[in-house]
């Protein structure tokens, strides 16, 4: 995971020399902030909703967990299931 963050980061390095020579300063600054928002927006809408979607994940899973403890310790649930 470390390899391809660096990777990531040499290849924003180049791409930013080949848009700063070909565009210009101005306009390869105005791409960053356009990006780095971007990537922002996306970040903050990862966590949020991860956030969000594991507390109801985990609720769900503890309620399904507590509803199997709870018919294994009861035992038979009606007079069918009872041994004779």
């Amino acid at each position: 995971m470390l390899l391809a963050a660096v990777a990531g980061v040499l290849m924003l390095i180049v791409l930013m020399s080949v848009v700063v020579a070909v565009l210009g300063p101005v306009m390869a600054s105005a791409i960053v902030v356009f990006v780095g928002g971007l990537c922002t927006l996306v970040l903050l809408h990862y966590v949020t909703w991860g956030w969000w979607l594991g507390n109801i994940i985990r609720r769900d899973v503890e309620a399904e967990e507590r509803l199997a403890d709870g018919q294994t310790q009861a035992g038979p649930s009606s007079a069918t299931d009872a041994p004779e």
